[in-house]
């Protein structure tokens, strides 16, 4: 999601299955780009895909947002804060914790399959040494 002076846009970033973390990262920079010189093309606006929308930036703990359709589903995340943390044992500990939050529009998207995403979202968010650069395989 982008905001734009006349408000919030969620362009797509077209044919990314195959794409890489580098190459996902130049495709999102590049869309903001032209999003904001109003130099989309139609697909980018039409097509129906996942949003992110961060508001971390804006000093939010957290966020509930809206599935803009034609998307189907979209990630909320907030800003990290400080957090006491109880481990395994009882010991106490500081750490950062960011709250994120995910609506999906059930006619497309069934809810255990969102929470399943959810699961392996904070599992690489909490062990990002297990995020690869390289495309991910699809499983059969």
């Amino acid at each position: 999601a982008i905001a734009l002076g006349g408000g919030l846009i969620a362009p797509a970033v077209l044919d990314c299955a195959d794409l890489d973390l580098v190459e996902t990262a130049a495709r999102v920079t590049d869309l903001v780009e032209r999003a904001r010189a109003k130099k989309l093309r139609g697909a980018e606006v039409t097509d129906a895909t996942f949003t992110l929308s961060n508001l971390g930036m804006f000093d939010v703990a957290s966020f509930i947002a809206l599935v803009t359709p034609p998307q189907v589903a979209v990630l909320a995340v907030a800003r990290s804060i400080p957090r006491a943390l109880v481990a395994a044992d009882g010991t106490l500990s500081a750490g950062p914790i960011a709250v994120a939050t995910l609506s999906a529009d059930h006619r497309a998207v069934d809810g255990a399959d969102a929470a399943r995403f959810l699961a392996s979202f904070k599992r690489a968010i909490e062990h990002p040494e297990l995020l690869s650069l390289e495309p991910v395989e699809e499983q059969s």
